[in-house]
């Protein structure tokens, strides 16, 4: 099986990018709208995190630990993401 979704469109060219990057998502949707109209379909894969189960049958803690939730918490939240980067090109303050 290949774990590369974005790789899978057969004749349909793909690409992957980091959802969690309101600006990256931007950006990528502004081009692919522009490329899609010009050459037809693209498959779009946005690599996201669930920080919780998909329901109350599946709390989701079964196949991560706590410990790695709060690390992608820490390290890729998109607030966070968004928070600094807005400080970054004085888009906003604090």
């Amino acid at each position: 099986m290949n774990p590369l979704i974005y790789t899978r469109g057969d004749k349909i060219p793909g690409i992957r990018l980091d959802g969690n990057n309101v600006f990256e998502v931007k950006a990528l949707t502004q081009w692919a709208k522009d490329w899609s109209i010009k050459n037809g379909p693209l498959f779009v894969e946005f690599m996201t995190y669930r920080y919780h189960g998909h329901s109350m049958s599946d709390p989701g803690t079964t196949y991560r630990t706590r410990e790695e939730v709060k690390k992608r918490r820490n390290d890729k939240d998109p607030l966070k993401i968004l928070e600094n980067l807005a400080k970054e090109f004085n888009l906003a303050s604090a």
